[in-house]
This record gives structure tokens, sequence and C-alpha cells, in this order.
């Protein structure tokens, strides 16, 4: 039914799929169902296409997603910000696994991303001994013997010859 007013055909259309919500949903289904093998086809031939055409986009869209997926982890461990040093960039945090198993949790879990997914998927459990530090505390803690360099243990690193 035509209507002069955009808003009042948007309300009927609403009205209308409301009270005939089963019905619609049933066709729908069984379209899906008729045509499924031509759908994933033209849905797989998209995909390519638009892969081609827009790989800066798609880069852009990773890049977003990643930051906003360790952002997530980061503030579920405490917040992005070394819990040693206090630094807040978040380019130089990660995570420490505190028991020493990260080699472990890697090959189950896999590592940056990968990682990153799965405590997102188990909702972040916080038993599994992980907290936020910056990449100079973690090396500096696994290069002395588990002090940080900012907790007074510099001395005992081995000095560097020239």
């Amino acid at each position: 039914m035509p209507y002069k007013n955009r808003q009042d055909h948007i309300e009927w259309a609403q009205a209308y799929y409301r009270r005939h919500r089963g019905h619609l949903n049933k066709k729908s289904r069984e379209y899906y169902r008729r045509h499924h093998e031509e759908i994933l086809a033209w849905q797989r031939a998209y995909d390519r296409r638009y892969k081609l055409e827009n790989p800066k986009k798609l880069v852009q869209h990773r890049i977003r997603y990643r930051d906003v997926l360790r952002m997530e982890t980061f503030a579920a461990y405490g917040g992005p910000i070394c819990i040693c040093c206090g630094e807040t960039e978040p380019t130089f945090l990660s995570l420490e696994h505190t028991r020493n198993d990260g080699a472990k949790s890697k090959s189950l879990h896999g590592s940056g991303l990968s990682l990153y997914r799965w405590l997102r998927s188990q909702d972040f459990p916080q038993d599994l001994g992980i907290e936020v530090l910056c990449l100079n505390c973690q090396f500096g803690r696994a290069r002395s013997g588990g002090m940080c360099p900012h907790e007074g243990h510099i001395a005992s690193l081995p000095k560097r010859s020239a």
C-alpha cells in the first residue's frame, strides 16, 4: 500500500511483520532450504570479490578487531597498565603467565590473537595466573630469575661487553 509519508509506511511494514512473523520466517526457511547451494555459492563469490576489491578496508578491520580484543583482555586482567612499572602504552603491553606455563598454554590455545580469542570465549578465567606486564618487565623478570629490574634487582643482570 503506497504511502505519501515514509514514516507511515515504515510503521505499517513493522506492524505487518509483527502480525505475520511466523509465516514470513517459515517462508524464509523454506526458500533457504530449496536454494541453499545457490546462496552459499553467491556468498562465496561475493566474499572473494569483496576481498579483492577492498584489501585496505579488511586490513583496517583486522587491526581494529585486534586492538579492541586486546583492550578487552587487558581490562579483564586488571586494565591496560603494567602491574610492575605502571606503563600504559598498549603497544608495549602483553600477558604474562605467572606460573611459568606459557609454553603449555601456547601449545593448547595459541598465542597472541588466538589466546585472546580463547580467553574471551572462556569469559576471561581468573584462575590461570595471567597478568598484564609491559615487555620490559617481562624480559627483565625472565633474565633475572623472576625479579623485575624495577624492583631493585638490576645489579644481578650480566654486564654487556662493548
